[in-house]
């Protein structure tokens, strides 16, 4: 909680077979400064369908920062923690209800104040999220508030590999 620098330096001896064999490695300090970004996938949050929200954390030199925290709705209840995962990055999963405000906390490291306000969930919408099943396949989950025929097209470099209509 008193630290002024985020420079740490890790530094390990070991004595084997009669000589001191070291390294050193420079450590991440967060200093309580967090660039946090959200990133809802399809980008809106559309309410009453589950979303994924990425997340990116950089400290106050854009440097990637490890993360964790909660976020909670208008009333104060948690409705989802996060973590990040590789180079502080993230995502967690969030059903927006309508007129519901969410903010994201940072609970680890300690110290940080901030709260990061999500984007407010849209009444009507789509939600398209995919999976990588193997190499030859994904899936790809539609999700809406409305009852229409869509259509759903795969291209690669403006070439059209697949097409079809999907009942919403």
């Amino acid at each position: 909680a008193k630290l002024k620098t985020n420079d740490g330096l890790l530094n390990i001896m070991i004595d084997y077979q009669g000589q001191t064999e070291s390294i050193s490695r420079s450590i991440p300090i967060v200093l309580n400064k967090i660039n946090f970004s959200l990133f809802p996938e399809g980008g809106d949050l559309v309410r009453g369908i589950e979303s994924k929200v990425a997340f990116r954390a950089l400290n106050e030199f854009g440097k990637p920062a490890d993360v964790e925290g909660i976020v909670l709705n208008s009333k104060g209840k948690q409705v989802a923690i996060f973590s990040s995962f590789y180079n502080g990055m993230g995502a967690f999963e969030l059903t927006p209800a309508l007129g519901e405000k969410y903010v994201a906390k940072i609970t680890n490291p300690a110290g940080i104040k901030e709260e990061y306000v999500l984007p407010e969930p849209l009444e009507r919408g789509y939600v398209l999220s995919v999976e990588n099943v193997n190499a030859n396949e994904m899936l790809v989950n539609i999700s809406t508030t409305e009852t229409e025929e869509l259509s759903l097209v795969g291209q690669v470099r403006g070439k059209i590999c697949y097409a079809t209509a999907v009942q919403a």
